[in-house]
Order: C-alpha cells, then structure tokens, then sequence
C-alpha cells in the first residue's frame, strides 16, 4: 500500500505539473491567455486531477496530504491502481531505453531505401528509386510545434521521398521558404533532408487530407497525423510491408469494429484493448498508414457524397471512411504492422473532443456508413507481425495512450 500510495503521489503531482505545461504550450501559440483553448485544456486536467484525487484520496499511509491511501481500499481500486502505476513505470523505461525515438534525428542524412541485394538483384537502377520511396502527407490545423517537431522526425527518416503538408487553416498563411521566420519548416537545400512543401485548401474541412496531390512522384503514400511520430526502421518495416499489400491500408495503429446487440443494425467502435483481447482488428487509423496514391483520387472523387458531407458535419472519422472506400473498392482487409511511434495527442487530437463523446460519434459513423455501402466492407483479420494476443503486446504497447483506450 505505501508502493501505492507514492504512485498516487506521483500521479497528482504530475497531473498539476502537465496542466501547467499544456496551459503554456497553449498561450505559446495562440497567445490569447484565457482562450477557449486554454479553457479546454484545464477543463481535462482538472477532470483527471478530481479523478485521481477520489482514487487516490488522502487518509491512510499519507495521512491528510493525499500522498496515501486508506486501509480500507477495496481489491478491485488496488488492482486498477497497481496496474496503472505499472504501467507508467513500463512505459518509462520504455522511453528511457529508446530515447531517439523522442528527441527526433540530430541529422539529416539519409541513406537509400534499399540496399541493392533488396532490389531484386537489380544494381543498375536509377537513383533514387522512386519503387523503394514513399511521400509522407502531413496533416495538421494550428499546432506549429507539433508540425515542426514531425518535419525534423521524417524529414532525415530513409525512404522519405518528399513531406507534403496539408494546410487548412483560413485564417493564416502558410510557411514561406522566403520567411526567415520560416525555416524551422523547411530543411536546408543540399542537407540530404526529405523537401517540405504545402498545399493550402480553400476550407477547413476535414476531407483535405485525402485531397489528390499534384507533382506527387511515388505511388506510396504515408499519412500521419502531426502529432505521431514513427520510429524510422520501424517506417520503413511498414513500407516494405505495404510494397506486398499494396491493395489494402497497412499502418501502425489499429482498431475493431462489433455488432452491437442491443441495437440492431448498429456497430460499435473498439479500441487498442479490444484488438488485443479478442485478436482482431478490421481498420488501420490513417493517423499513421501506408496507402496506394490511387485512393486519394478514390475517396475524393468516388465515395459517396452522403460519407463526404457527414465527415465533415461531424469533423471525425474521415480515416474510417477511407477504411469504407478501400475495402469497398478492393475487398482487401487492413494489415496492422506492430511498430514504435509517439502520439502526443491524446487528449488534444484534430478531431478529438472528448474520449466517450468521440468514441459515441464513431460508433454511428460506422453505422451510418454501412448502410450507405448497403452492408458491411470492413473485413477482420488477425494478421499482424507480432501476434495480437501475444504478451509482448500486452505489456509494450507501442505508446502511453494505448493504455487508457478502454474499452
């Protein structure tokens, strides 16, 4: 209990100590003090704070500070606790041992996608060989800092063809190449770094991200959210796995979708522990997936104009829609390739607006858009390369918020 009762400790100092952070991250780049922004943030960190201090509350070991907990604790809130504690140490050390993946590369030059025994013995190939690269499609909406972090991370990845930004906010420019203030966003000509370009929107809808891209020199398309990082082996692992599924979405984050029994006709959105318990996922989040350039055309110009108009009503699930248009197009399920990524986005995601409120909008995003198909397209599949029931996943799962996607 007293292992306990510095856990709890812990976790409520951390709590204050993270509002603080995010409260100055948010004044940093609106500059507005006591924004609407500012009152969403405080508004989840005080609801984790009053969360912790009922589980962890303060008349036991710790006496009236709430550093401890009371001797009559229930099994089952030791149990809760103990877990989530143990979890934080592992997902500490994890951090620890893999410190690269969170400082983002120091340099800028990349080597070649393949050595030339993987391409098929072919040593004559022009450089670079666009079969072996890949265009990563950034997608952001008023978060510089993440945006400038996920530019330093794949800009200096192998593989990286080109960074191509989507850039939907209205209300501003975007970065110029010409702006002094700028270069944070761009890499340096003759670096070896992977070229940065934008290409603004007319709105802010949702439905950007999959928007065709002019000039686009690989069929290989990498979309991923600005705040989610991919382990550079672990992206070009993903990569080669694509090249072999070319027909599917194969990405690093994946999800499951049920029947629902007590509402017939509806469908149920499950997360990372569902996957994990029952060994099965039938969607890839486009926050971090390799799909063909095909499907951008696809989704634009092809999906039904009822999907369209209800992503963006909803400003959500325009990556389960993608899921819709591929596996109706293909038939061909998801393929989840077990890798190492950061999400700092959590709680502060594009289309995030709070975790059961989400999790609602999805469920009848996935409702809506079977009917639409006349049935259901998402095919379930256990293929992954590590098993999906396996220990090694429970215990590292490949970032910190996967631990709190209940259920």
């Amino acid at each position: 209990e007293a292992l306990v009762g510095m856990g709890c400790g812990w976790i409520l100092s951390l709590l204050r100590q993270s509002e603080a952070t995010a409260l100055k991250e948010k004044h940093k780049e609106y500059r507005r003090v006591g924004s609407q922004q500012d009152l969403t943030v405080r508004r989840y960190w005080v609801g984790a704070r009053v969360w912790a201090m009922q589980h962890c509350s303060a008349k036991g070991l710790g006496g009236e500070r709430g550093w401890g907990v009371s001797g009559r604790l229930g099994s089952q809130r030791r149990v809760l606790l103990a877990l989530l504690v143990g979890g934080m140490v592992w997902s500490t050390w994890v951090w620890v041992l893999h410190p690269k993946m969170f400082q983002g590369p120091l340099q800028c030059q990349r080597p070649a996608a393949d050595s030339p025994e993987d391409q098929d013995g072919d040593k004559s190939s022009p450089e670079p060989d666009l079969e072996g690269r890949f265009t990563v499609l950034v997608n952001t909406f008023k978060r510089p800092t993440n945006l400038q972090e996920s530019i330093r991370h794949y800009s200096a990845c192998p593989g990286v063809d080109a960074i191509r930004v989507v850039w939907s906010e209205q209300d501003m420019e975007p970065p110029s190449p010409d702006r002094e203030e700028d270069a944070m966003f761009f890499t340096p000509p003759g670096s070896g770094c992977a070229p940065v370009s934008f290409d603004r929107h007319p709105t802010a809808s949702i439905n950007n991200r999959f928007r065709p891209l002019a000039g686009l020199r690989t069929t290989a398309v990498f979309s991923v959210d600005d705040d989610v990082n991919v382990q550079c082996d672990d992206l070009l692992r993903g990569h080669k796995a694509w090249r072999q599924n070319e027909d599917a979405l194969v990405g690093f984050i994946p999800r499951v979708h049920l029947l629902n029994r007590k509402l017939e006709g509806a469908l149920l959105y499950r997360r990372w522990w569902t996957v994990w318990l029952t060994g099965k996922y039938s969607i890839i989040l486009t926050k971090a997936c390799f799909m063909h350039e095909r499907f951008l055309e696809a989704y634009t110009h092809h999906a039904p104009h009822e999907i369209i108009d209800f992503v963006d009503r909803k400003r959500n699930c325009e990556d389960i829609a993608m899921q819709f248009v591929v596996g109706n197009a293909t038939g061909a399920p998801p393929v989840w390739v077990l890798g190492r990524y950061s999400d700092s986005g959590g709680l502060d995601g594009i289309s995030t607006t709070g975790v059961l409120h989400h999790r609602n909008v999805r469920d009848d995003c996935l409702t809506f858009f079977s009917k639409v198909y006349n049935g259901m397209t998402l095919k379930t599949t256990s293929n992954v390369l590590v098993s999906a029931t396996s220990w090694n996943t429970f215990f590292n799962p490949p970032t910190w918020i996967e631990w709190l996607a209940f259920p």
